[in-house]
């Protein structure tokens, strides 16, 4: 029982999930309820509209920033334009989670 206490007090963890397929990843984070995500990057269409329903339409798991059109990317896009806003995440971001092909 003590634990689940520890567990229940804690303050959820905040995450980014990278080549995040339908978010399987995503899906044991959300339910474990340690963990917020931030945001999902996949780059197949179908698999990112999966994701979005299961988790970002149907659960409220992730706090989606501003600057990141909620869609799927290529991650290198990305990287590219958007690395000044990936830059300021540097210490706010405790795990980065991915399944690359």
């Amino acid at each position: 029982m003590y634990i689940k206490e520890f567990y229940i007090m804690k303050e959820k963890k905040l995450y980014i999930d990278i080549f995040a397929g339908c978010g399987g990843l995503s899906l044991g984070l959300y339910n474990s309820g340690m963990w917020e995500g931030l945001f999902a990057i996949e780059k197949s269409p179908d698999a990112f509209q999966t994701l979005q329903y299961n988790l970002i339409k149907t659960k409220p798991h992730f706090n989606w920033p501003e600057w990141l059109p909620e869609k799927n990317h290529d991650i290198n896009e990305v990287i590219d334009k958007y690395s000044n806003e990936l830059i300021q995440l540097r210490g706010s971001v405790d795990l980065v989670a991915g399944g690359p092909p």
